[in-house]
Protein backbone atom coordinates (compact mmCIF):
# COMPACT_ATOMS: atom_id res chain seq x y z
CA UNK A 1 0.00 0.00 0.00
CA UNK A 2 2.85 2.42 0.79
CA UNK A 3 4.43 1.64 -2.59
CA UNK A 4 1.13 2.17 -4.43
CA UNK A 5 0.35 5.45 -2.70
CA UNK A 6 3.90 6.67 -3.31
CA UNK A 7 3.90 5.73 -6.99
CA UNK A 8 0.57 7.40 -7.65
CA UNK A 9 0.72 10.06 -4.96
CA UNK A 10 -0.14 12.94 -7.29
CA UNK A 11 -3.36 11.17 -8.29
CA UNK A 12 -4.54 9.42 -5.13
CA UNK A 13 -2.37 10.69 -2.30
CA UNK A 14 -4.69 13.40 -1.10
CA UNK A 15 -7.64 11.00 -1.22
CA UNK A 16 -6.08 8.05 0.60
CA UNK A 17 -3.41 9.29 2.97
CA UNK A 18 -5.79 10.26 5.78
CA UNK A 19 -7.53 6.87 5.84
CA UNK A 20 -4.27 5.00 5.38
CA UNK A 21 -2.69 6.75 8.36
CA UNK A 22 -5.73 5.74 10.41
CA UNK A 23 -5.22 2.11 9.38
CA UNK A 24 -1.55 2.26 10.35
CA UNK A 25 -2.54 3.73 13.71
CA UNK A 26 -4.86 0.76 14.24
CA UNK A 27 -2.01 -1.65 13.45
CA UNK A 28 0.34 0.06 15.89
CA UNK A 29 -2.11 -0.16 18.79
CA UNK A 30 -2.63 -3.91 18.53
CA UNK A 31 -1.04 -6.34 20.98
CA UNK A 32 0.87 -8.16 18.23
CA UNK A 33 4.53 -7.10 18.15
CA UNK A 34 5.10 -7.84 14.47
CA UNK A 35 1.96 -5.98 13.43
CA UNK A 36 2.84 -3.01 15.62
CA UNK A 37 6.40 -2.83 14.28
CA UNK A 38 5.11 -3.09 10.71
CA UNK A 39 2.66 -0.27 11.33
CA UNK A 40 5.39 2.07 12.60
CA UNK A 41 7.78 1.11 9.79
CA UNK A 42 5.14 1.67 7.12
CA UNK A 43 4.30 5.03 8.65
CA UNK A 44 7.97 6.00 8.47
CA UNK A 45 8.31 4.85 4.86
CA UNK A 46 5.14 6.69 3.87
CA UNK A 47 6.38 9.98 5.28
CA UNK A 48 9.97 9.69 4.04
CA UNK A 49 8.85 8.66 0.54
CA UNK A 50 6.31 11.47 0.18
CA UNK A 51 7.47 14.18 2.58
CA UNK A 52 8.43 16.77 -0.08
CA UNK A 53 4.91 16.53 -1.51
CA UNK A 54 3.04 16.96 1.77
CA UNK A 55 1.32 20.25 2.52
CA UNK A 56 1.09 21.92 5.92
CA UNK A 57 -2.29 20.36 6.67
CA UNK A 58 -0.97 16.85 6.02
CA UNK A 59 2.10 17.51 8.19
CA UNK A 60 -0.31 18.50 10.94
CA UNK A 61 -2.02 15.13 10.50
CA UNK A 62 1.36 13.41 10.62
CA UNK A 63 2.13 15.15 13.93
CA UNK A 64 -1.29 14.20 15.32
CA UNK A 65 -0.64 10.59 14.39
CA UNK A 66 2.74 10.66 16.12
CA UNK A 67 1.11 12.05 19.24
CA UNK A 68 -1.67 9.47 19.06
CA UNK A 69 0.82 6.62 18.81
CA UNK A 70 2.87 7.94 21.72
CA UNK A 71 -0.15 8.43 23.96
CA UNK A 72 -1.97 5.20 23.03
CA UNK A 73 1.14 3.07 23.56
CA UNK A 74 2.41 4.59 26.80
CA UNK A 75 2.73 1.51 29.06
CA UNK A 76 1.03 3.18 32.01
CA UNK A 77 0.45 -0.17 33.71
CA UNK A 78 4.20 -0.41 34.27
CA UNK A 79 3.82 2.25 36.95
CA UNK A 80 0.77 0.79 38.68
CA UNK A 81 0.76 -3.02 38.30
CA UNK A 82 0.48 -4.73 41.66
CA UNK A 83 0.67 -8.52 42.12
CA UNK A 84 -1.75 -8.46 45.05
CA UNK A 85 -4.40 -6.67 43.04
CA UNK A 86 -3.67 -8.88 40.03
CA UNK A 87 -4.15 -12.01 42.13
CA UNK A 88 -7.61 -10.84 43.13
CA UNK A 89 -8.76 -9.71 39.69
CA UNK A 90 -6.87 -11.74 37.05
CA UNK A 91 -5.97 -15.24 36.15
CA UNK A 92 -2.32 -15.98 35.34
CA UNK A 93 -2.96 -15.96 31.61
CA UNK A 94 -4.45 -12.46 31.91
CA UNK A 95 -1.33 -11.27 33.71
CA UNK A 96 0.90 -12.71 31.00
CA UNK A 97 -1.25 -11.06 28.36
CA UNK A 98 -0.91 -7.72 30.16
CA UNK A 99 2.85 -8.18 30.39
CA UNK A 100 2.99 -8.94 26.67
CA UNK A 101 0.89 -5.88 25.92
CA UNK A 102 3.18 -3.66 28.00
CA UNK A 103 6.24 -5.11 26.28
CA UNK A 104 4.79 -4.35 22.83
CA UNK A 105 4.00 -0.81 23.99
CA UNK A 106 7.61 -0.33 25.13
CA UNK A 107 8.83 -1.55 21.75
CA UNK A 108 6.51 0.82 19.87
CA UNK A 109 7.67 3.79 21.96
CA UNK A 110 11.28 3.10 21.01
CA UNK A 111 10.42 2.39 17.37
CA UNK A 112 8.55 5.69 17.11
CA UNK A 113 11.50 7.62 18.55
CA UNK A 114 13.70 6.09 15.84
CA UNK A 115 11.02 6.90 13.26
CA UNK A 116 10.98 10.59 14.17
CA UNK A 117 14.76 10.70 14.00
CA UNK A 118 14.75 8.95 10.62
CA UNK A 119 12.03 11.21 9.24
CA UNK A 120 13.68 14.45 10.30
CA UNK A 121 17.33 13.56 9.71
CA UNK A 122 17.24 10.52 7.38
CA UNK A 123 18.14 6.94 8.40
CA UNK A 124 21.81 6.42 9.29
CA UNK A 125 22.55 10.15 9.68
CA UNK A 126 22.31 10.04 13.46
CA UNK A 127 24.46 6.92 13.76
CA UNK A 128 27.17 8.56 11.66
CA UNK A 129 26.99 11.75 13.70
CA UNK A 130 27.32 9.84 16.97
CA UNK A 131 30.35 8.00 15.64
CA UNK A 132 31.94 11.24 14.42
CA UNK A 133 31.32 12.97 17.76
CA UNK A 134 32.95 10.13 19.65
CA UNK A 135 35.94 10.05 17.31
CA UNK A 136 36.58 13.79 17.44
CA UNK A 137 35.54 14.70 21.00
CA UNK A 138 39.13 15.07 22.15
CA UNK A 139 40.23 17.16 19.19
CA UNK A 140 37.31 19.51 18.46
CA UNK A 141 38.70 23.03 17.84
CA UNK A 142 37.78 25.61 20.45
CA UNK A 143 36.72 28.07 17.77
CA UNK A 144 33.01 27.36 17.11
CA UNK A 145 33.35 28.46 13.48
CA UNK A 146 35.64 25.49 12.88
CA UNK A 147 32.59 23.30 13.29
CA UNK A 148 30.92 22.62 9.96
CA UNK A 149 27.34 21.44 9.85
CA UNK A 150 26.28 19.00 7.20
CA UNK A 151 25.23 21.41 4.46
CA UNK A 152 22.70 19.05 2.91
CA UNK A 153 19.62 17.90 4.80
CA UNK A 154 18.83 14.44 3.50
CA UNK A 155 15.80 13.98 5.73
CA UNK A 156 12.49 15.80 5.81
CA UNK A 157 13.76 18.62 8.05
CA UNK A 158 13.64 21.20 5.27
CA UNK A 159 10.01 20.36 4.47
CA UNK A 160 8.67 20.53 8.03
CA UNK A 161 7.68 23.81 9.66
CA UNK A 162 9.23 24.91 12.93
CA UNK A 163 5.82 24.60 14.57
CA UNK A 164 5.57 20.95 13.61
CA UNK A 165 9.18 20.21 14.59
CA UNK A 166 8.57 21.72 18.02
CA UNK A 167 5.49 19.54 18.36
CA UNK A 168 7.69 16.51 17.73
CA UNK A 169 10.07 17.79 20.42
CA UNK A 170 7.11 18.06 22.78
CA UNK A 171 6.05 14.46 22.14
CA UNK A 172 9.61 13.18 22.52
CA UNK A 173 9.89 15.02 25.84
CA UNK A 174 6.71 13.32 27.08
CA UNK A 175 8.13 9.92 26.20
CA UNK A 176 11.38 10.83 27.95
CA UNK A 177 9.59 11.94 31.12
CA UNK A 178 7.57 8.73 31.27
CA UNK A 179 10.67 6.56 30.89
CA UNK A 180 12.50 8.62 33.50
CA UNK A 181 9.60 8.23 35.93
CA UNK A 182 9.72 4.47 35.54
CA UNK A 183 13.51 4.17 35.70
CA UNK A 184 13.65 6.05 39.01
CA UNK A 185 10.94 3.87 40.58
CA UNK A 186 13.13 1.09 41.96
CA UNK A 187 10.32 -0.42 44.02
CA UNK A 188 7.97 -0.87 41.08
CA UNK A 189 10.75 -2.21 38.87
CA UNK A 190 11.55 -4.83 41.51
CA UNK A 191 7.88 -5.80 41.72
CA UNK A 192 7.75 -6.40 37.97
CA UNK A 193 11.10 -8.20 37.99
CA UNK A 194 9.98 -10.64 40.67
CA UNK A 195 6.76 -11.24 38.75
CA UNK A 196 8.74 -12.30 35.67
CA UNK A 197 8.26 -9.25 33.47
CA UNK A 198 10.97 -8.98 30.81
CA UNK A 199 13.14 -11.89 31.78
CA UNK A 200 15.89 -12.27 34.36
CA UNK A 201 16.98 -8.63 34.74
CA UNK A 202 15.25 -5.67 36.34
CA UNK A 203 13.16 -3.99 33.64
CA UNK A 204 14.18 -0.51 32.56
CA UNK A 205 13.42 2.00 29.83
CA UNK A 206 16.95 3.40 29.50
CA UNK A 207 16.94 3.46 25.70
CA UNK A 208 13.60 5.25 25.65
CA UNK A 209 14.82 7.68 28.32
CA UNK A 210 18.03 8.63 26.52
CA UNK A 211 17.16 8.32 22.83
CA UNK A 212 13.95 10.34 23.08
CA UNK A 213 15.81 13.25 24.69
CA UNK A 214 18.72 12.93 22.26
CA UNK A 215 16.37 13.19 19.29
CA UNK A 216 14.62 16.21 20.81
CA UNK A 217 17.96 17.95 21.39
CA UNK A 218 19.13 17.20 17.84
CA UNK A 219 16.01 18.87 16.46
CA UNK A 220 16.39 21.92 18.72
CA UNK A 221 20.10 22.41 17.96
CA UNK A 222 19.43 22.00 14.22
CA UNK A 223 16.69 24.65 14.37
CA UNK A 224 18.96 26.90 16.38
CA UNK A 225 21.63 26.72 13.69
CA UNK A 226 19.21 27.40 10.83
CA UNK A 227 19.45 31.04 9.73
CA UNK A 228 16.28 30.70 7.64
CA UNK A 229 14.32 30.16 10.88
CA UNK A 230 15.83 33.07 12.78
CA UNK A 231 12.39 34.63 13.37
CA UNK A 232 11.39 31.53 15.38
CA UNK A 233 14.56 31.22 17.44
CA UNK A 234 12.94 32.64 20.58
CA UNK A 235 10.69 29.58 20.92
CA UNK A 236 13.63 27.30 20.19
CA UNK A 237 15.77 29.10 22.78
CA UNK A 238 13.19 28.64 25.52
CA UNK A 239 12.73 24.94 24.81
CA UNK A 240 16.46 24.28 24.49
CA UNK A 241 17.15 26.04 27.78
CA UNK A 242 14.44 24.03 29.51
CA UNK A 243 15.45 20.61 28.17
CA UNK A 244 19.15 21.30 28.68
CA UNK A 245 18.54 22.24 32.30
CA UNK A 246 16.36 19.17 32.85
CA UNK A 247 19.00 16.89 31.35
CA UNK A 248 21.79 18.26 33.53
CA UNK A 249 19.67 18.31 36.69
CA UNK A 250 18.73 14.68 36.16
CA UNK A 251 22.21 13.51 35.17
CA UNK A 252 23.82 14.82 38.36
CA UNK A 253 21.32 12.80 40.43
CA UNK A 254 22.07 9.45 38.77
CA UNK A 255 23.30 7.01 41.39
CA UNK A 256 24.68 4.10 39.39
CA UNK A 257 27.57 3.91 36.98
CA UNK A 258 25.51 1.85 34.54
CA UNK A 259 22.85 4.55 34.39
CA UNK A 260 25.46 7.25 33.77
CA UNK A 261 27.06 5.06 31.09
CA UNK A 262 23.71 4.84 29.32
CA UNK A 263 23.65 8.64 29.27
CA UNK A 264 27.18 9.01 27.85
CA UNK A 265 26.17 9.29 24.15
CA UNK A 266 23.49 11.82 25.07
CA UNK A 267 25.92 13.90 27.14
CA UNK A 268 28.48 13.68 24.34
CA UNK A 269 25.91 15.11 21.92
CA UNK A 270 24.78 17.82 24.31
CA UNK A 271 28.22 19.02 25.39
CA UNK A 272 29.50 18.97 21.80
CA UNK A 273 26.62 21.12 20.61
CA UNK A 274 27.06 23.54 23.50
CA UNK A 275 30.75 23.87 22.62
CA UNK A 276 29.86 24.90 19.08
CA UNK A 277 27.22 27.50 19.79
CA UNK A 278 28.00 31.00 18.55
CA UNK A 279 29.31 33.43 21.17
CA UNK A 280 25.96 35.17 21.66
CA UNK A 281 24.04 31.91 21.99
CA UNK A 282 26.73 30.44 24.21
CA UNK A 283 26.42 33.40 26.58
CA UNK A 284 22.66 33.10 26.68
CA UNK A 285 22.64 29.44 27.66
CA UNK A 286 25.79 28.91 29.63
CA UNK A 287 24.70 31.40 32.29
CA UNK A 288 21.70 29.14 32.95
CA UNK A 289 23.59 25.86 32.82
CA UNK A 290 26.93 26.85 34.35
CA UNK A 291 26.27 25.74 37.93
CA UNK A 292 25.01 22.34 36.79
CA UNK A 293 27.99 21.92 34.47
CA UNK A 294 30.26 22.64 37.43
CA UNK A 295 28.59 19.77 39.29
CA UNK A 296 29.79 17.38 36.58
CA UNK A 297 33.37 17.89 37.72
CA UNK A 298 32.68 15.74 40.78
CA UNK A 299 31.81 12.71 38.63
CA UNK A 300 34.07 10.05 37.12
CA UNK A 301 33.38 11.10 33.55
CA UNK A 302 34.61 9.35 30.44
CA UNK A 303 37.72 11.02 28.91
CA UNK A 304 35.79 12.41 25.93
CA UNK A 305 33.23 14.05 28.22
CA UNK A 306 35.96 15.53 30.43
CA UNK A 307 37.62 16.94 27.34
CA UNK A 308 34.42 18.61 26.20
CA UNK A 309 33.70 19.97 29.67
CA UNK A 310 37.19 21.48 29.76
CA UNK A 311 36.59 23.17 26.39
CA UNK A 312 33.29 24.60 27.65
CA UNK A 313 34.94 26.15 30.71
CA UNK A 314 37.77 27.55 28.57
CA UNK A 315 35.13 29.00 26.27
CA UNK A 316 33.45 30.65 29.27
CA UNK A 317 36.72 32.46 29.95
CA UNK A 318 36.89 33.66 26.36
CA UNK A 319 33.36 34.89 25.82
CA UNK A 320 33.12 36.62 29.20
CA UNK A 321 36.64 38.13 28.90
CA UNK A 322 37.93 36.69 32.16
CA UNK A 323 41.13 35.16 30.78
CA UNK A 324 44.41 36.94 31.28
CA UNK A 325 45.77 38.46 28.02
Amino acid sequence: MVDVITQYFDLIGALLIEDFISQLLWCVTQENEQLARSGVNCFENLVISNGPKLDDVTWSRICCCINDIFMLTLPNDLLTWNPNVAAQTEEMKDTQRLFNCMLVQCIVQLELIHTIDNIVFFPSTTRKEDADLLATAKSIPLNPRDFEENSVDQGMYQYVSTTHLLLMVKYLAKSHHFARQFNTNAVQRNVLWKAGFRGSVRPNLLKQETQSLACALRILFRLYDDETRRDEWSDVTDKLTELGREALEYYVTLETESHRDAWSPLMLLFLSRVTHLSDDKFKTHISRWHQLLCELVSFELKPELRSLLRKIFLRVGQVFNILAP
